[in-house]
């Protein structure tokens, strides 16, 4: 399977495992399955840095290249297909991470890994 991790999910990983659903832990840690790690979460975890100053661990944006290599997670990019779609996805979410999320999903066939439930307005496999 191929697995979509929010960011929420990833952060969790590293940070607070014991968070994880027991399905979603499974799924990660299934050699089988591959983890993609979005750019969006990137992007994410760097604006969230700098409105909430103690938001992340010190040095954690500069190791997130390292953590996703070492994890053997492959990462996203976000390409102008997929921001086209999240833009126009009919959903009534609005988050604009979590809509790209979603369009990644959604156009190259992954399961996204969250533990939230607004993503069950964009017709998207979930697993938690």
């Amino acid at each position: 399977m191929n697995l979509l991790l929010d960011t929420h999910t990833a952060l969790w990983w590293w940070t607070e495992p014991a968070r994880l659903g027991a399905r979603a832990h499974a799924a990660i840690t299934d050699s089988t399955n591959t983890c993609f790690f979005s750019a969006a979460s990137g992007y994410e975890l760097a604006q969230k840095q700098r409105w909430h100053l103690r938001f992340l661990p010190s040095g954690f944006l500069d190791e997130l290249p390292n953590l996703i290599a070492t994890e053997d997670w492959q990462p996203l990019p976000l390409t102008l297909p997929h921001t086209l779609h999240a833009g126009r996805f009919e959903s009534p979410h609005r988050d604009p991470f979590d809509r790209l999320l979603a369009a990644q999903a959604r156009l190259d066939n992954l399961t996204l890994v969250t533990i939230d439930d607004q993503f069950g307005s964009f017709d998207i496999n979930l697993l938690w």
